[in-house]
């Protein structure tokens, strides 16, 4: 112990008790999803991070993760949580996982898939936010394809409801919208046919 701190002199070390430092509580980092199947090669790349490695089957998704297919590729990632949702993505896609108060994606290139379990209308399942517009899933099955100019969306099995340019869309069950980049949500249109989603896999 020091009697004085006039006796502490510039340049002198003092050693501090492990004691007394300041206990910090860590946050467990959670998985948001994990790469449930895959054909091809998939990329993934960690927030901060240059380098894209290899993405493993049954490997954790965090937040920030990207998720990149390659040619002749497609990822299914499962959402953990209740309901439980799934994502098929298309070859030479890009997204980003994210989780905030809901399950949330960033579609950057490609095109998803979407299919979940015993899902509620009337509650968003996940929020997906494309280079155009933002969207949210209320339903069991819907497909979403974007790029840098445009992004269009189709409601199979329940609606969503599409945002851009401050105007809001809701797009019923058979129906679609799509976005051109800096203009407002389309006025929804009929589809013509149903999109094929595989049937999902019980773990």
């Amino acid at each position: 112990s020091i009697a004085s701190p006039n006796l502490i002199s510039p340049g002198s070390v003092l050693k501090i008790p492990d004691s007394l430092r300041k206990k910090v509580a860590l946050t467990p980092i959670v998985p948001i999803a994990k790469l449930q199947n895959k054909t091809g090669i998939i990329r993934l790349k960690k927030p901060d991070f240059e380098e894209w490695y290899d993405g493993d089957l049954n490997k954790d998704l965090f937040q920030d993760d990207l998720l990149r297919t390659g040619e002749e590729s497609s990822a299914e990632i499962l959402f953990k949580g209740e309901p439980q949702a799934i994502i098929f993505l298309e070859e030479k896609s890009i997204m980003k996982i994210r989780k905030d108060e809901i399950k949330s994606i960033e579609l950057k290139l490609g095109t998803l898939l979407f299919k979940s379990a015993n899902a509620q209308n009337n509650k968003t399942i996940l929020n997906v936010k494309t280079n155009s517009a933002d969207s949210n899933i209320q339903g069991e099955e819907a497909e979403i394809n974007s790029d840098e100019k445009k992004a269009s969306f189709a409601a199979y099995k329940g609606k969503l409801d599409v945002s851009a340019q401050n105007q809001t869309v809701i797009v019923p069950e058979g129906f679609g919208t799509y976005v051109i980049k800096g203009s407002a949500p389309t006025k929804p249109y009929k589809l013509p046919e149903k999109v094929k989603v595989k049937p999902m896999v019980n773990k």
